[in-house]
């Protein structure tokens, strides 16, 4: 199996201590929110990586419970919220294809592919009775995707690899078009000379197809069989192993996994046979693996050394948490250690139009019409208790923060959201809040409420 490194959350910004562009931050934000309202969700539900319907109806999270993702809709009926929760045939990790929410997409089914449903058949239909409307090998569980509703584009974490869509209908149905081939977005961060694009290219074509294939149950079960053949080796060696051995566990699980990859390219001729990859593509992989391994599969070792020394220029993680805006039109990410805010040039390059100065937890946009300016939400570690976090909004534009919320650290994962009318939702333990922010007449964050500290 191919094993990406997994993003963490990390939640180190220091709120007294920060660049100029994060501008005023404030004590308390209880000046500056015209409203606030709780919504009490069932204990039983633990929604974990929040999406926000534009209109607030919906809220799609993963349930970490039956490793799917679900839909919570909210009704407000005689001035009482009623919560109903929706289960679906989607996979964790799903998101909405913004900013409309026709349209939502779920990675990495049994086949490999990340299949997109319609929102009104998720509502109305039983789980077992809707279908896709898309597949796609295009695929990560880690993604965002922005657009303006007759197109978006998706945005993986990995590589910063990005693929277009287009919506189409034709008598009233709809379907996707998918553009030939996917593409690095702010490639300029990676720093790299022309000549090693192409390596790009294998990242986010090559190495994505086999990776969407190596998901499926096959693949699974050439980890767990070379599981079983190196114990059984290990043990006609005489060789017990000690678990509480860190360079023999060491050792032991890098045997199964060099044993799993030789099982794996074996597996991967059949896809090779059938045209779904090519020779070239596995080649690349063995090539890619080699590093790895410390093990030269290319016996003319060309391939093998061009790819070492790409190694040695670049961080395939030069952007992480990466997430786009609602619009595709900018995306945030943390570079050397804080997170920023970029514009997407039409050449699909990124210019740096904010800094925090520090390192916060992923920050989403809210919806480009509802204020003048890119406004993020995210989360910060309390600095005097670290069983909470502190909720912050940030104009880019005015360079103004605004402390929202303290909520509970058990809650990190029910990451903030916004309305198209500018509410900001998030939990706090089991409790849905919806809080309206004062605005100034020009669209932009009242700072004018600010005491700052």
């Amino acid at each position: 199996m191919i094993h990406f490194f997994v993003l963490l959350l990390s939640l180190t910004f220091s709120a007294k201590s920060h660049s100029e562009d994060a501008g005023k931050v404030i004590t308390t934000a209880k000046a500056c929110i015209v409203k606030k309202e709780e919504i009490v969700v069932d204990p039983e539900i633990q929604p974990s990586y929040l999406r926000v319907h534009p209109e607030g109806k919906y809220i799609l999270y993963t349930d970490d419970t039956n490793e799917s993702s679900s839909l919570l809709e909210i009704k407000k009926m005689n001035n009482t919220y009623v919560v109903k929760n929706y289960l679906t045939p989607m996979q964790i990790e799903a998101f909405p294809v913004e900013p409309d929410w026709q349209l939502i997409s779920s990675p990495y089914h049994n086949d490999g592919t990340m299949k997109y449903f319609l929102l009104q058949d998720l509502l109305t239909k039983k789980p077992e009775d809707v279908k896709a409307v898309h597949s796609s090998n295009f695929n990560e569980y880690y993604h965002s995707i922005g657009g303006d509703g007759a197109k978006f584009s998706l945005l993986r974490w990995n590589f910063l690899g990005t693929k277009d869509f287009e919506v189409m209908k034709k008598d009233g149905v709809l379907s996707l078009k998918e553009s030939i081939s996917p593409y690095i977005l702010c490639s300029n961060l990676f720093n790299l000379p022309v000549k090693s694009k192409n390596f790009l290219n294998f990242l986010n074509e090559g190495l994505l197809r086999i990776h969407s294939i190596m998901m499926t149950d096959s693949f699974e079960d050439n980890y767990e069989r070379a599981d079983k053949d190196v114990l059984a080796r290990y043990e006609a060696k005489g060789l017990k192993i000690d678990h509480d051995d860190p360079k023999m566990q060491e050792q032991y699980e890098f045997d199964i996994s060099r044993l799993a990859y030789e099982y794996d390219l074996v597996s991967l001729q059949a896809y090779v046979e059938s045209g779904q990859i090519s020779q070239q593509d596995v080649d690349d992989y063995k090539h890619f693996n080699a590093l790895f391994f410390g093990q030269e599969q290319n016996k003319k070792g060309k391939g093998l050394k061009k790819i070492e020394a790409l190694f040695e220029q670049m961080d395939f993680y030069v952007l992480t948490k990466p997430i786009l805006s609602k619009d595709a039109k900018y995306v945030s990410g943390m570079l050397d250690g804080s997170t920023r805010v970029y514009k997407i040039n039409e050449n699909k390059t990124c210019t740096e139009i904010s800094n925090l100065g520090a390192d916060v937890s992923k920050a989403g946009f809210a919806y480009p019409e509802t204020f003048k300016n890119p406004v993020i939400s995210f989360y910060v570690e309390d600095e005097e208790d670290y069983d909470k976090l502190e909720l912050y909004v940030h104009d880019v534009g005015s360079k103004t923060t605004i402390l929202v919320d303290t909520v509970r650290a058990n809650t990190q994962m029910g990451y903030p959201g916004f309305t198209k009318d500018g509410r900001l939702v998030y939990m706090n333990d089991n409790k849905i809040i919806m809080t309206t922010l004062k605005m100034t007449p020009d669209k932009q964050l009242d700072s004018s409420c600010i005491q700052v500290r």
